[in-house]
Formats: structure tokens, sequence, C-alpha cells
């Protein structure tokens, strides 16, 4: 029998790790026992929070797992918002009076706005490029923002980020506002922060303050005091990684151009974020026009539905190491590589693929193509002659090389017909 733990390995070719550290645990759930007779629902209904349920089989979590839908939350600009969380593009869409929104439309409302020259031309220059490319995204939320972002040509220095970065652009939904460095790659920078968030993030005082997002968040009740603790303490925020994967690959068929993992020396994460978002959709079979419009939920029913054990679980982690490795604080050792991460979640699909009767063949070459379908917007890098994609901060720096993850799936179902699989 086939354990995915005892085929877990530490291949060395391919990783470039400056300083090894041990991985620092977190308690991001906590609780306390209590009496209270009430539902769990209905206590949170009296702290003022509307709570949904999840499907319990999307994570691993001892007690019920529940989205929370509405919250107040703080905008990156300071202030604070109350919200009912909606998950796609169209539910927001109804809300503020946009519907069947069409590029020609993004086009008039470009048109109409009072931004500088260069701005226009370059915007419309990436809508005419991403309607081929995305005939069939919805456009609600796009339009709305267009109609009422206004830009700021300064940057706030965000304190969540270590001091070794500068941002480039930043987009806030709930100011409708646009932080943008004219001195960095202009074009790049607003197809990210404009036609990339503003497509699918915004916010309006409408109906007591509604928004949409990939970040949804989610909590687990279980053996927790309402009546003294904050039901959102316990809140796990999850799809960042995919708010900012989403913009990038935006930002990539706007311009027409792939990124670097590496270009003149210098790494960021924006590969690593897409490889993770690569590797789901490819592994359950979902467009990115698909993803786009039916939002994380949805994604991670079609994960857990694919094979995936826990895909709040997964996501989660990916959420951790992306937060560490933004603060500067990432760390890692060599049994707890994020290329482990990967193709851990990988082998999870393929041998449930070979459960439901995929040869051998098939499936190691699906995994493959998985893999290989990260260079539809990146251009890899190398590293001691493989290719891959990398992240460094003051800290450490990690290698995910192709060859290795190919390596782990290949290794995993050789002599396959020899074991029975669970």
């Amino acid at each position: 029998m086939i354990n995915l733990e005892s085929i877990k390995r530490i291949i060395k070719k391919g990783k470039m790790v400056l300083i090894p550290f041990g991985m620092i645990g977190a308690t991001i759930l906590t609780g306390c026992s209590t009496n209270n007779s009430d539902s769990k629902i209905t206590r949170a209904h009296k702290l003022g929070y509307e709570i949904s349920s999840v499907d319990d089989s999307l994570h691993e979590f001892d007690g019920s797992l529940y989205k929370v839908e509405e919250f107040d939350a703080c905008s990156s600009s300071g202030e604070y918002y109350h919200a009912t969380k909606y998950d796609t593009i169209k539910k927001f869409g109804s809300i503020v009076g946009e519907e069947n929104v069409t590029w020609n439309d993004i086009k008039e409302t470009i048109k109409s706005r009072d931004f500088k020259d260069n701005y226009k031309d370059i915007l419309l220059e990436g809508v005419n490029n991403l309607e081929k490319k995305l005939p069939n995204i919805n456009l609600e939320v796009l339009n709305y923002n267009l109609k009422n972002i206004n830009f700021e040509n300064r940057i706030e220095k965000d304190e969540n980020l270590s001091e070794e970065y500068t941002i480039g652009g930043l987009f806030d939904s709930i100011s409708h506002s646009i932080y943008i460095n004219d001195s960095d790659d202009l074009r790049y920078t607003l197809y990210h922060e404009v036609l990339g968030h503003a497509l699918t993030g915004a916010y309006t005082d409408l109906n007591g303050g509604a928004k949409t997002s990939f970040s949804d968040f989610y909590t687990v009740l279980y053996n927790s005091n309402f009546e003294t603790s904050d039901i959102t303490s316990n809140a796990i925020e999850l799809g960042l990684v995919f708010d900012e994967a989403t913009a990038e690959i935006i930002a990539v068929l706007a311009s027409g151009e792939k990124i670097y993992s590496i270009k003149n020396g210098v790494d960021g994460p924006y590969d690593i974020y897409i490889a993770a978002l690569q590797l789901i959709l490819t592994s359950t079979n979902t467009s990115f026009t698909d993803f786009v419009n039916n939002g994380t939920e949805s994604i991670l029913k079609k994960m857990k539905n694919a094979g995936c054990e826990s895909p709040i679980n997964y996501l989660m982690d990916l959420e951790n190491r992306k937060q560490l490795y933004q603060m500067g604080d990432y760390f890692c050792s060599e049994e707890d590589l994020l290329s482990d991460q990967f193709t851990y979640y990988l082998l999870q699909i393929l041998i449930d693929k070979y459960n439901k009767g995929m040869s051998v063949d098939e499936v190691v070459n699906f995994g493959y193509k998985c893999v290989d379908s990260i260079n539809d917007y990146v251009i890899p890098t190398t590293f001691d002659g493989e290719y891959g994609v990398s992240w460094s901060n003051n800290l450490i720096s990690e290698f995910i090389g192709y060859d290795q993850i190919k390596y782990q799936i290949e290794n995993a179902f050789e002599g396959v017909k020899s074991y029975s699989l669970k």
C-alpha cells in the first residue's frame, strides 16, 4: 500500500536553501469551553455576525467550519468598514447595478474618465488584449471600479512588509483608490492593479456594506465562548494568494509578456503565487475564466472532488507562507519546503485518478501537464541545470524545480502495479 507520507522525499538537486531554519508553528485556532445551550449559529447571531455552513468535507478540523458572511475589517488606508461578503462578481454586480457588462462597455468607461491620457492609452491597449484572450470573463466589478476609482501618485509604506520591499502600486477597494508610482513599470503596474485587482475586488456602502474578492473568512466555532470572545478572532482569511496570482495573470495577458522568475538577478513572489494557482486550476480541469467567475468556494469544492484531502488546510498553509515571506520572516527546513507541499497536493490528485481507473502512464503525464502549465505565464529560471521558479527574502531562498516534482511523481508510481492504492 502506498502511503503519501512515505513517498515525500527531499531531493537536494534544484533546492537552493541559503539559511535553513526550523519551521515555526503558529496557533491560529483558539477557544474555550462553554455550557451555553444556544446553538453555535444562534450564539454567533447574537453577536451580530452572519455565518453560513460550509461543506464539512472541505476541512479536517475538529469541529464545524463556517464561512463568515458578515464582518468588520480595516482597509489598507485605515478606514474601518462593515460588509457582507459576496462570492461572485455577478452577485456583487447585481447590488451596484452592473449587469451583463461587455468589453465595449469597459472601453467606453475608460474613455469617459478623467484619467491621464497615457493611463487611458495603456489601459485601452490592455483591454483590447484581454478581450481576445478572456472573452467570457465577468466584467461587472471592473466596470464598477473604473467608474469610481481615483489615482493617487504616492505609495503608502506597508508595515506588514519587510524593509527590502517597495510597493509599485496598490488598489484599495474601500476608498476606491489606486496608489501608484509612475517611476516604476507603469504599464505593468496599471494592468496588475486596475485590470487585475479591480476586476475581482470591490466594496460598496449599499446594502449596509457589501464586498467581493477571492479572500473569504472561515472560522471554527467549536469550544468557543461566544459571550466573551469575538467570532472573527478565530477566523482565517483564505484566498489572498489567489488575489495576487489572478492580478498578475491578468497583467501577463494584458501586456502579452510573461513574467520572469528571476530578472536582472532579482526574483519576486508572483511566479510562486501563479504556480500555486496554476497547479490547482490544471489539476481540477478548471479554466482561468471559470475560476474568476465562480470564486474561491467553488474551486475549494473542485479540489476536494479531485482528490485533495483538505483544501482548506492546503490553502491555509499557502497563506501562512505568503505572509511570512512578505514580512521577511519566512522560515523553513529541508523537510518542509514549498516544493514538497506542491508535490504532496499533486500526488493526492494523481492517486485519486489512478483509483478511478486512469493508467499509470496517463496519471504521470497528467502530473507533468500540471507542472508544465506554470509556463503559460512564467519564464522559468535555471538552477543547477534545472528549470523552475523561486522566491527569496532576507532570510531564505527557495527554488521549486519542475524536474524535482516530476521525479517525485514518477517515483511514486514506479512499480505501482505491485501495490494496492487506498
